[in-house]
């Protein structure tokens, strides 16, 4: 009788696994033709399109990569070329597969010179309805420029837009580079995260500046989530992988320069860590597989100077090396395992299988005769937890971030009291207990890296997070500062009370 219900639950269980993975599909797309195919995992092609170009084009380039909506139905590309008059003129247009028409162009005002989808698919946001566009105009410093529209997926309407004139990039202008380009990493509900790379020097595999821009408050933090571009971003976790050096963990320097690590960004924590690192290979970039519970990686052996894909485990093992040759080396992570297009004469769209460890390949799709189609989407399921990541060496912070309240259930379950519920609790602070932020107006705590005001602020509290206090009392500057430990785990100092309100306040 046990084995008659071990081996119901074995069945049960792969059944689950099988409906979970099976009814995928994948788009491809092919600039040159400016043509987007979607493929299911049967080979069945469920939408052939020519994208449209608008009238005023006459001689026109379609842009490198599309970005396609969660739901698998609309297209957002980029069109740039010349009119009849030989104007220079770029668009952005979302083409609605179901309604076989575009919903909207959108013409940069200043001629586009670059645009985010050389070089990202990343484009819309968790649900769909807003799509987000970034392109850069000038071919000299003194004319060059940066924006960002998001824009309601409908109709077109400008819902927000940021660039280089505000106030926040105004007062970077001197640490940046000339020429820049904001590609789009993820997009949530309201937040935007971005990196600004110089796109006319080719120089991608340096350390970039990473952007979270809210829409909503038009608030912008400095990040490290992503420092490069070859990376990759889970949309349904938030988790951002991203191929980097990191002589701290499994780094050997007789092969200086090389790629040694890939870190991947927690929201949770507010930082990355690196959870694969190697003294083998050169990596040269990463991306998420298997419906994100595998990574893909693309690297070079440090021996004989192979290039290679290796499947990695989020507890940073090395599954094993499939063999495949994939056009422009492109690839997209599928339910099962990933699907890439054969670089031959007649490609083949093929589907690996990365459940399986003898990764088997198989042909859904035939292409026609010299295209250059590549993937771009496929399907995704929902799940309801992944494997935790493997953590090789301490977690790197940002010289500043934010840390919500939500943070604060990673101390505990219980509700973070309200300012109003502190009335009558004790007010004195001490080591090793836990406080709670107070602040008012939605006012945020700043923690800085001594207990002076002329220490640098490293973190930006909200109201309602639950600290640990881990030293002090220190007196400065009339205050008085206590040693804390955020949620994430990064420790600095904050001061007990400030303009009359009791800002540390024990949990009780």
């Amino acid at each position: 009788m046990r084995r008659l219900c071990l081996l119901f639950i074995l069945i049960f269980t792969a059944s689950q696994v099988t409906a979970q993975t099976e009814g995928w599909s994948v788009w491809v797309y092919d600039a040159t033709q400016g043509r987007a195919i979607q493929v299911d995992n049967t080979g069945i092609t469920l939408e052939d399109v020519i994208l449209p170009v608008p009238a005023p084009y006459n001689e026109y380039t379609l842009s490198q990569t599309v970005a396609i909506s969660p739901d698998g139905r609309r297209v957002a590309y980029a069109v740039t070329g010349t009119t009849v008059d030989d104007e220079p003129i770029s668009s952005f247009l979302v083409y609605d597969t179901s309604l076989d028409g575009v919903l909207f162009t959108y013409e940069t005002p200043t001629y586009a010179l670059a645009s985010s989808l050389i070089f990202s698919k990343v484009a819309w946001n968790n649900t769909g309805n807003i799509v987000a566009f970034a392109y850069a105009t000038g071919d000299t410093l003194e004319t060059q420029s940066w924006r960002i529209i998001v824009l309601n997926a409908i109709d077109g309407r400008i819902i927000s837009d940021l660039d280089d004139s505000s106030v926040f990039f105004a007062s970077q202008a001197d640490t940046l580079a000339p020429y820049l380009l904001p590609v789009l990493q993820f997009y949530g509900e309201a937040t935007l995260g971005f990196n600004l790379i110089p796109y006319q020097t080719a120089q991608f595999s340096d350390d970039l500046f990473s952007y979270e821009w809210d829409i909503v408050t038009g608030r912008i933090i400095q990040t490290n989530r992503a420092p490069r571009i070859t990376g990759d971003t889970l949309q349904a976790t938030g988790e951002t992988i991203t191929p980097i050096v990191d002589d701290r963990a499994n780094y050997d320097a007789t092969y200086t320069p090389y790629t040694n690590a890939i870190h991947v960004y927690r929201p949770e924590i507010g930082a990355r860590a690196p959870f694969f690192a190697t003294q083998t290979y050169d990596v040269f970039s990463a991306q998420f597989i298997q419906n994100g519970e595998q990574v893909l990686v693309y690297a070079e052996d440090l021996l004989s100077l192979e290039r290679t894909h290796l499947v990695v485990s989020r507890i940073g093992v090395l599954r094993g090396l499939p063999s495949i040759s994939a056009i422009n080396n492109a690839t997209i992570g599928t339910p099962d395992g990933f699907a890439y297009v054969i670089d031959n004469a007649t490609p083949l769209l093929i589907a690996l299988n990365t459940r399986d460890l003898s990764f088997p390949q198989t042909p859904i799709w035939t292409a026609p005769e010299n295209s250059r189609f590549v993937p771009v989407w496929a399907t995704t399921f929902e799940q309801e937890a992944y494997e935790a990541w493997l953590q090789l060496a301490p977690p790197i912070f940002p010289s500043q971030i934010v840390v919500t309240n939500i943070g604060a259930q990673a101390i505990s379950p219980d509700a973070v009291p309200t300012t109003e519920s502190f009335t009558g609790r004790s007010t004195i602070v001490t080591v090793d207990s836990v406080a709670v932020v107070n602040t008012t107006s939605g006012d945020r705590l700043n923690m800085r890296d001594n207990p002076t005001l002329s220490g640098n602020i490293i973190a930006r509290v909200d109201n309602g997070v639950r600290v640990v206090i881990t030293d002090g009392p220190a007196t400065s500057d009339g205050f008085t500062w206590w040693e804390v430990r955020l949620p994430t785990g990064q420790t600095g100092w904050m001061v007990e009370r400030a303009e009359g309100v009791q800002t540390l306040v024990p949990a009780g």
